[in-house]
């Protein structure tokens, strides 16, 4: 049996053939190539599965490639990402904090590890995480994350200008306009909340939080009648949404409050003018 050559990235788990797998394992075929190509090789079998959407043995390959090479900075990215996928965030956590003291400079893995910490409501590490990854590279999809971090923080400037940039680099982005609404409606800049939640309802038209978000504004301007259909719209679409059910209800109560107080008014006005 011929060996295939080493130390290529595979294109197919094919292209390295049985004599690859047998010289992983320590078996003969020849000479054994160097620790690094061995590792290159188990960390090439893991992306082929990744890519055929089996996380398992993809992560089995990457435990190899680790094995073979404790400073394999993609075998842990890779790892990393798929636990932090199937929700296992101390294992996640773990391989990109390796990948980041062996590559100081690796923009993913400080973005990656940054979304970690948004999921366990760790704000002040997200941002800071989020910063280095827009330090090392500026151009980043990342503005939106950060600013909800610093929204999360009770930073509503720090908010507001990473929401501003990153609209300004992408006018679709759904999130940061509606981010951008909920922040204007706490400092009653009602006519750009209105106007930013409604663009994100139009840029994606099942946005469950933008819908809740333009309720908001109706309720500011205490305008009943269409926060109720908004917040309806938002429970529509997820029924299970405790806020949106609680805006709601709120609102239901003030319209019924709003029309008991028209309806004498209208009454009266009803008894001046008859004969």
């Amino acid at each position: 049996m011929k060996c295939k050559p080493q130390g290529r990235r595979l294109e197919s788990i094919q292209s390295l053939g049985l004599c690859g797998v047998l010289l992983l394992a320590g078996a003969g075929c020849g000479k054994s190539p160097p620790i690094e190509e061995q590792a290159a090789e188990a960390y090439n079998f893991g992306l082929f599965y990744v890519d055929k959407g089996d996380a398992a043995t993809a992560v089995a390959w990457f435990n190899e490639a680790i094995r073979r090479d404790p400073n394999h900075a993609d075998a842990y990215l890779s790892r990393g990402i798929i636990h932090g996928q199937q929700g296992n965030g101390r294992e996640a956590l773990a391989d990109l904090s390796d990948v980041i003291r062996i590559q100081p400079e690796s923009a993913l893995a400080y973005h990656e590890r940054g979304m970690l910490y948004i999921r366990a409501n760790a704000f002040d590490l997200a941002i800071d995480d989020f910063s280095d990854a827009l330090r090392i590279d500026p151009n980043r999809d990342l503005r939106t994350a950060r600013g909800f971090a610093y929204m999360k923080k009770g930073n509503g400037d720090g908010a507001l200008a990473d929401f501003n940039q990153a609209i300004q680099r992408n006018p679709n982005d759904a999130e940061a306009h509606n981010h951008r609404a909920y922040i204007l409606v706490q400092v009653n800049q009602l006519d750009q909340a209105q106007a930013d939640a409604t663009r994100a309802i139009a840029i994606r038209p099942q946005f469950v939080d933008a819908f809740n978000t333009r309720g908001l504004v109706h309720v500011r301007r205490q305008a009943w009648s269409n926060a109720v259909v908004d917040f309806e719209a938002a429970l529509r679409l997820q029924p299970d949404f405790p806020q949106a059910a609680e805006n709601h209800q709120h609102a239901l109560n003030e319209l019924a409050k709003e029309q008991a107080t028209a309806a004498p008014a209208e009454d009266a006005s009803t008894d001046e003018a008859a004969p």
